[in-house]
């Protein structure tokens, strides 16, 4: 699921984030290896104004891989957050 062209335009209907969030959610607590999961599900949290949690999402996804390229991506995400 993505939200980044909503996010972008500034209209995303709530329910679709919420959904959005809650499968992420579920994903996320049945396979914490999933890298990309972690990734929209921190990019979710941050269309929600969720920053916190967002960073903590691309924290647990950075350490779940093995992949160089995915960390560096974890890595810019929580970078751009944090306004670095």
């Amino acid at each position: 699921m993505s939200l980044a062209g909503s996010a972008e335009t500034g209209d995303v209907d709530p329910a679709s984030l919420d959904e959005a969030l809650a499968e992420f959610e579920l994903i996320t607590a049945e396979q914490p290896e999933r890298f990309q999961a972690w990734l929209g599900y921190g990019s979710a949290l941050m269309v929600a104004g969720r920053t916190d949690e967002a960073v903590l999402a691309w924290e647990q996804g950075r350490d779940s891989t093995d992949d160089e390229m995915d960390k560096w991506a974890a890595e810019a995400e929580i970078a751009k957050a944090l306004g670095e």
